[in-house]
Order: C-alpha cells, then sequence, then structure tokens
C-alpha cells in the first residue's frame, strides 16, 4: 500500500484579507494621525511582518503509513502527534462547524478531546481506546479512510 499524505495551510481568502488589510488601514491611521508616513509605516510592517510570516508558514501535515497517523503542525515542533493503529477503536468522516464546535480552526478542543483543523468542515473524527477523541481536518476524506483501510487495521 502507498503511503497517505495532505497538507493543508491557511490560504483561506478572507482570513489573508484581513491579514493584509488590518496593517494597511494601522498604517493609514497612524500616518493621518501622526503625519509622519515613513517612520509609521516602518513600525507598522515591523510589527505585522511576523504575524504574517507566521501565518503563512503554518500547516498540518497528516501521513498514513503502516505504523498509524502522523500529524505535525508547523512550525510547533512540539505539536507532533502519532496515533498507532492499535489504539484506534473507531473512525467516522464528519462534518463539522469549526466556530461552534472547535471555537475555530488550528489545534483547538473539540468535544472530549483535541481537533487538528485548518481549514473547510470535513474531518476524521477517531475515538481512541483512551476515550480520547480526536478531530482531523481533511480536504480528501475519502482518500484518508481508504489509506487507513488499505492498511487492514482498522473497520
Amino acid at each position: 500500500m502507498e503511503n497517505y499524505q495532505e497538507i493543508q495551510k491557511f490560504r483561506q481568502w478572507w482570513l489573508w484579507t484581513i491579514i493584509v488589510l488590518f496593517p494597511i488601514i494601522v498604517t493609514i491611521v497612524k500616518c493621518i494621525e501622526v503625519k509622519a508616513f515613513v517612520t509609521e509605516s516602518m513600525i507598522v510592517v515591523l510589527f505585522f511582518l511576523p504575524f504574517i510570516i507566521f501565518f503563512y508558514v503554518l500547516s498540518l501535515k497528516t501521513a498514513i503509513d503502516q505504523r498509524g497517523i502522523t500529524l505535525t503542525f508547523k512550525p510547533f515542533l512540539l505539536n507532533h502527534k502519532m496515533i498507532a493503529f492499535g489504539d484506534i477503536v473507531e473512525l467516522k468522516m464528519v462534518t463539522y462547524k469549526p466556530l461552534n464546535d472547535c471555537g475555530g480552526w488550528g489545534l483547538r478542543w473539540y468535544k472530549c478531546g483535541t481537533a487538528y483543523t485548518v481549514s473547510g468542515n470535513q474531518g476524521i473524527e477517531i475515538l481512541l481506546k483512551n476515550n480520547d477523541l480526536l478531530l482531523i481536518g481533511t480536504q480528501k476524506p475519502e482518500a484518508f479512510i481508504a489509506a487507513i483501510q488499505a492498511f487492514n487495521v482498522v473497520k
């Protein structure tokens, strides 16, 4: 069986509109207020640039191989999670409401467990032996389930 891999990034148009427009609006307001365009513009750019770069590199990598499911939320090196197939009791495709069910996208609390989401509202809900519940957001839920079923370890 060929391994499955999906990399999702924060590329929603509305998010990037906010991320880019907010510094522009702040710059305009500060320049009108202080009447020092160059100085104020540089301060705003230096303040917001790391934030913009952070959102640009933020990504969720989901990989499935013979060992199980591996989640990596970059650039957070500590948020690397391995889920062994033997720890999975049940999994199912779900449509969730990111704001209502998880409080948004990212690494979030979800019901009795954790949600790893980046965009959209499709995911795989996984019940573990320790009764923890995981939600993994995916743009390809059918391929995700098929990859797990191909290893004949989880129904």
